[in-house]
């Protein structure tokens, strides 16, 4: 019967040992081609606490001789062999584990390296960042000539990315996508010495009016005496009214005089004048 039990024994190691050779094959994981679970003997060294009998003699009853022992104990060595499960997997070609001890193979090999920040997820596949493209993110894409850009108004196109702008007279809106019109800029107010100089010119320009009425009276009243003089006779002219006459005629050089001060001062006022800040002068067409 204990011969029976060690053979079965020993069978069922064998069988056991055998199949965790081969392993058991399977599908299993992104890029696992194949995983084995093994039956590795792992040999190490344990300590434990061992009795020691130290024989010695003694007397019993009736004065006998006795022999009899005493029992001590010591730390020893011994070597143990244990079985114990470790897995391995083959990975499926164009993948590999992230580190030697994993028991997947997640990693994704391209032949070439992705470029600008491109990942490599698949054999040879790229996943690109936006604004790039091509096998290994290596081509620009012109987001311009495509409709996702948004522009109201113009498009720039830069390396992985754009950005939109505004034809003059414009400024990009807070979205950075529209555009605004600008504001025209007023126009600048005048100083305070321009201002004074307005002033003074438009004062002068009043007393200029003033004195060329004064002088229209007079040269009225001077043509009405000259026409009053012609039907009278020659003996009836007395000095004095020739005299007043002559006194009237010398004044109408001051009222041309006048005259062409006032023009001056007009084509001055008038180059001076400012939007929203106008000096206008209305003059009576007769008394040019």
């Amino acid at each position: 019967m204990a011969l029976l039990q060690l053979v079965a024994t020993t069978l069922t190691c064998l069988l056991s040992t055998n199949l965790g050779v081969r392993g058991q094959v399977l599908k299993e994981g992104r890029g696992v081609c194949s995983k084995q679970t093994l039956r590795v003997p792992l040999i190490y060294n344990e300590t434990f606490i061992q009795p020691v009998y130290h024989p010695f003699l003694t007397t019993c009853k009736g004065l006998r001789t006795c022999s009899t022992y005493r029992t001590t104990y010591r730390v020893s060595y011994r070597q143990v062999t244990k079985e114990v499960l470790q897995t391995s997997i083959t990975c499926c070609p164009g993948w590999q584990k992230n580190h030697p001890g994993a028991t997947s193979c997640d990693q994704a090999l391209c032949h070439k390296p992705c470029r600008n920040g491109g990942i490599c997820t698949r054999p040879n596949v790229c996943l690109c960042r936006p604004g790039w493209g091509g096998k290994y993110c290596q081509i620009d894409v012109d987001e311009c000539r495509t409709p996702i850009h948004s522009c109201f108004q113009q498009c720039v196109n830069t390396l992985g990315s754009y950005h939109c702008a505004c034809h003059p007279g414009f400024s990009l809106g807070a979205d950075e996508k529209s555009c605004q019109e600008q504001p025209t800029p007023s126009p600048a107010l005048p100083t305070s010495g321009q201002s004074s100089s307005s002033e003074e010119l438009t004062n002068e320009v009043k007393e200029l009016q003033g004195k060329m009425a004064d002088l229209q009276e007079r040269l009225e009243w001077t043509v009405n005496t000259f026409q009053n003089l012609l039907p009278m006779r020659l003996e009836d002219i007395k000095a004095e009214h020739i005299q007043e006459l002559w006194t009237r005629l010398r004044q109408l050089d001051q009222v041309e005089s006048l005259s062409d001060q006032l023009m001056y001062m007009e084509e001055k006022m008038g180059s001076c004048a400012c939007q929203d800040n106008k000096i206008s002068l209305r003059m009576d067409p007769n008394t040019r």
